[in-house]
C-alpha cells in the first residue's frame, strides 16, 4: 500500500506508521495522506509540502503554546496552508484552543482538516469552525 505498520507496546494505543517517503506517522490515515499529497506534487497539482511544521503561537507577547501542524501545503502559485489529518472528531479542546490562537495570530492563513473518510476525489477536507 505504501506504507509499513508497526504496533507499539501498549494495546490500545494507534498503529505507527511510515510512508515510503521516510517520513513516521502515528496513524495509518496521516500516512495515507501523505501519499496523497505526495501524488498530488507528482501531478503538479501543488508545489510542495512539508511533513511536520512547527508554529509558536503568541498570547500577550510570550510563547504561549508550540502547534506541530501535520502537513503545510504550497501552492503552485506560491500561497501556503495548514493540514491537519484526524481520524476522530474535531471537538477536541486542546485542538479548538490551538486553532483559535492560531486564527488569531495567523488571520489570513487557511487551516483545513481532513477526514479520514476517502471520497473518489480525494480526502474530505473541510475548514474547521
Amino acid at each position: 500500500m505504501g506504507y509499513n505498520l508497526r504496533r507499539s507496546g501498549f494495546k490500545n494505543k494507534a498503529i505507527k506508521t511510515n510512508c515510503n517517503l521516510g517520513h513516521y506517522h502515528p496513524s495509518r490515515s496521516e500516512a495515507g495522506y501523505c501519499l496523497w499529497l505526495q501524488a498530488r506534487v507528482q501531478n503538479k497539482e501543488i508545489k510542495d509540502f512539508k511533513y511536520i511544521h512547527n508554529i509558536e503561537l503568541h498570547i500577550a507577547g510570550k510563547v504561549w503554546r508550540k502547534w506541530a501542524v501535520d502537513f503545510k501545503v504550497i501552492e503552485n502559485d506560491g500561497s501556503f496552508s495548514y493540514h491537519e489529518s484526524k481520524g476522530w472528531s474535531r471537538s477536541d479542546d486542546r485542538f479548538r484552543m490551538k486553532l483559535s490562537a492560531f486564527r488569531l495570530e495567523y488571520p489570513d492563513i487557511p487551516v483545513f482538516v481532513n477526514k479520514k473518510q476517502v471520497t473518489s476525489k480525494g480526502w474530505r477536507r473541510e475548514r474547521p469552525l
